[in-house]
This record gives C-alpha cells, structure tokens and sequence, in this order.
C-alpha cells in the first residue's frame, strides 16, 4: 500500500496482484504454522479482512473515477481471492457451563501430579478460571502487581493502563483461594531457585493464552460446553478465553449485575461523566468491592469437595490454601 495507487491497479492488469500476493502468503505462513480446518478460517478471516477492507476502498475509488469518465473497470484487485468468512463470535452461538469447574480443576490438578513439569501451567489455568483475566494480563503478570495494603478488604491486582490489552487500569480483588494459588506458584518459584524480585513474572510463560489451551487440550469435561443449535450435543474440552466467558455466566447466575461483575474481570465499565472521575487508590478496596471475586471464588472452590470425600476427614471441609496438587 506504499506505492501509487495507479501503479497497483497498473500491475494487477498484468497478473501482479498484490492483494491476492498477501493472501496468498498469509493462507501459505499459516498453514506452515499447522493450523488446519476452521481454526485456518477463523485466523485467516482475522488476519485478512482488516486488510482486504483498505484495497475495498481503492478499488472503489477506481471504479468511481471511471465511472465519472464513463470508463468501464478492467480490473478488480479484491475479487481476485475469496476472503474468508468473519467467524461468528462463540458467545452467539456456544454455551458454558460454570457447575462443571469443579470436575475441571480436579483432573487439572491431577495432571499436575501425574506430571510435575506441568505444575506452573495448571496453577496459570486455575489462576485463570477464579480470576476470570484474560490470558496475556496472566502472562504478564509479576510480583509487583500483587497487592495487600493495610486496610483493604481484600488482597488484590493492580496493572497499570499501558500494560493491559484494554488500554484500561486493573485494579482489582481476588478471592482467597486465588490469592492462595499465587502464593503456592511463588514458593514452587523458590523451590526451583528462582530469585524472587518484584519484576518476577509469576507464572514464568511466553503466549499465556496458548500454553492455557494445550493445556486443556489434555483434559477432558463432558458436556462442559455445547451448541445453542443443537444442545444435546455437547463438547468436552475448552479454551483459555473460555475461563473469561465462564466466569460471566457464574457470575451472572450468582445474581450479579453486569456492569459489577464486569469491574471484577477488569472488564471496561462505566461509559458516564461521573466514570472518568472515579480513582481509587491501587489496592485498597471495601467489602462491597469484593463481593464478586469473592462469591465465585468460592463458587468454584466449594465445587471441589466432592472429588476430595475420600482424603477429607468426617466434619472438616477443604481449605482454600491447602495445594491440593499434592492429593489429588
């Protein structure tokens, strides 16, 4: 899109297409990355249609200069490739269900303990499940961003607006057995040597998002998600990006209004005047704030106990800092 537009539709009268070149190339770079079926639709829809749509614009320009000089075009750049189609969003057309976290975690845990190496990932994918976050803030996560301020009614994250995806602040409260995850990953840090300063990322990945969902790809939930078309046909793995829509439902099924469980996955809220003038103090949150984070955390948690009745004793109940990595 450097070069004159003239030269362009110049070329492409003589087989040098350059739309249908970066096509091309794009389908070819994917498939090379072994991205096959409707994951190869999906990404080559995301990756051309936002380039296709500035080409829809020259080529109208083109048209409409000929048609003022009642021209008739010889050329159109775009029609050279098929586009693929824009994927409908899973929101519209998939359903979660949020009563299956406790089986989830389970068998999560129990691939952390059948193989140790893994141990970080999982904790990354709970972290992910009781938080709700999206993946790359996971990934970016460091030490630095914890908070525990004096006063406040909760533990908590605080990312500053020029490191999250949103281009928004997260300030947020984490229910305990979230809390308690992180801290497991930083003794297992220093178990492993590694020196704990307040630049140490916390989950220690590149690609939080990829490494969550090969992750769950071993692991398998019946009927943990399905299709609105047709329900009874239900799958049996997810995403990372799943853990995010999982935590709306819950939280919405939990009687949560959406504009505050959308504050406590650092979703952006509040689009009136009053909003721009709203600054808390990083950390500091009162007992109304955590409401959320706290309700489902539990939510998840106390789906737990019936895979532990075996190792719980008669008249106690699983605690929420115990690494149940190491019983499961």
């Amino acid at each position: 899109l450097n070069q004159p537009v003239a030269e362009i539709f110049s070329q492409a009268k003589e087989g040098n297409n350059v739309y249908a070149k970066f096509h091309d190339a794009t389908m070819q770079r994917l498939k090379k990355e072994g991205i096959k079926g409707d994951e190869l639709e999906k990404r080559a829809a995301s990756a051309i249609r936002h380039v296709k749509s500035k080409f829809q614009v020259l080529q109208n320009n083109y048209e409409a200069n000929l048609a003022r000089q009642m021209l008739v075009p010889e050329v159109d750049i775009v029609k050279a490739r098929i586009t693929p189609k824009k994927q409908v969003e899973r929101g519209a057309s998939t359903f979660i269900d949020p009563d299956k976290a406790g089986e989830l975690q389970f068998k999560l845990m129990k691939h952390a303990r059948d193989f140790p190496e893994d141990s970080s990932k999982v904790r990354l994918a709970l972290t992910a499940l009781h938080t709700g976050y999206r993946p790359v803030e996971l990934g970016i996560l460091e030490i630095r961003d914890l908070t525990n301020v004096k006063g406040s009614a909760s533990s908590g994250i605080f990312i500053d607006a020029s490191r999250t995806k949103a281009g928004g602040m997260m300030n947020i409260p984490i229910g305990p057995r979230t809390y308690a995850l992180i801290q497991q990953q930083l003794e297992a840090l220093k178990n492993q040597g590694v020196e704990l300063t307040s630049r140490t990322k916390i989950f220690q990945v590149d690609k939080a998002d990829d490494v969550i969902t090969k992750l769950l790809k071993k692991v398998r939930v019946p009927g943990i998600r399905g299709l609105y078309a047709n329900p009874d046909k239900t799958m049996d793995f997810i995403t990372s990006y799943d853990f995010r829509r999982m935590y709306a439902t819950a939280s919405e099924a939990l009687g949560f209004p959406e504009e505050q469980a959308g504050k406590a996955i650092g979703r952006a809220t509040g689009k009136t005047v009053q909003a721009k003038y709203v600054a808390p103090p990083p950390g500091k949150f009162k007992e109304q704030q955590t409401l959320v984070s706290r309700t489902v955390d539990s939510y998840y948690f106390n789906q737990l106990a019936p895979f532990f009745k075996g190792q719980i004793p008669k008249g106690m109940v699983l605690d929420p800092n115990s690494d149940l990595i190491k019983i499961a």
